[in-house]
């Protein structure tokens, strides 16, 4: 794969889809987890109990478009909701994810000329999550950060 695209792959038979037009903004990616505090039954110090890794999560947000990238990420969230899917980013960075949701919204705007003539008076602004399972590929995977 070129970089530059945002792919998603379906590992049971291969298929590909290059995003037509990548996300424009995306949230920080990291973990959190939570540490509590709490007395000893000897009344004497603190027991310090960590809880587990929160997930990680992927939250993108862009604009589609051509009416064949709208119709393909409405087709991969369906996929995710029976198995999981590969994603890779524009750098190469590669996950295992569900896609949790999708969130687009029509936007109207004057007749212009634009790519996809099937959509001459509007596009889509979009939200996108995705749970990553398994870090596939990249520098998370290769720094040992588990999912």
């Amino acid at each position: 794969m070129a970089l530059g695209r945002n792919r998603f792959t379906n590992p049971a038979t291969g298929a590909v889809y290059d995003w037509h037009v990548n996300h424009d903004e995306e949230d920080e990616l990291g973990k959190t987890r939570s540490i509590s505090r709490a007395g000893l039954t000897s009344n004497v110090g603190m027991v310090r109990q960590q809880a587990e890794d929160g997930p990680l999560v992927l939250r993108y947000r862009g604009k589609i478009l051509d009416r064949a990238q709208f119709q393909q990420m409405w087709a991969w969230f369906q996929l995710s909701r029976t198995q999981t899917i590969l994603f890779t980013d524009f750098d190469g960075q590669q996950f295992e994810v569900q896609i949790t949701s999708f969130t687009p919204k029509r936007v109207r705007k004057l007749t212009s000329p634009q790519r996809d003539p099937s959509t001459p008076l509007h596009y889509w602004e979009y939200g996108i999550e995705m749970e990553v399972y398994r870090l596939v590929a990249g520098d998370l995977q290769a720094v040992g950060v588990t999912p």
